[in-house]
């Protein structure tokens, strides 16, 4: 295993984590999306378009924390990441 394969596991695994810890935190009825669908219903988008909007939240604060504090970067990569998981899961729902 190369080192960016190294890098990538260690990530994937830290994002598993995140989102087990977070989506026990943020589902209803077994829906691990119902967070994202609540936003969605407040602010007139859909699920789909919510999910999008946080993800590119996301990514700004990946390019915010490379810039300005590196030390974030971690959790902002983490989170985008799984904002991705997130988008594809609400895309194979439809």
């Amino acid at each position: 295993m190369n080192k960016r394969q190294e890098l990538a596991k260690k990530r994937f695994n830290k994002c598993l984590k995140v989102l087990e810890v977070k989506g026990n935190l943020y589902s209803e009825n077994n829906d691990p999306n119902a967070n994202i669908k609540r936003i969605a219903k407040l602010t007139n988008l859909t699920p789909v378009e919510s999910c999008m909007k946080i993800l590119w939240n996301k990514v700004y604060k990946v390019d915010l924390s490379i810039k300005k504090n590196p030390n974030d970067l971690d959790e902002s990569l983490t989170d985008a990441i799984n904002y991705l998981v997130i988008l594809e899961s609400l895309l194979k729902e439809k």
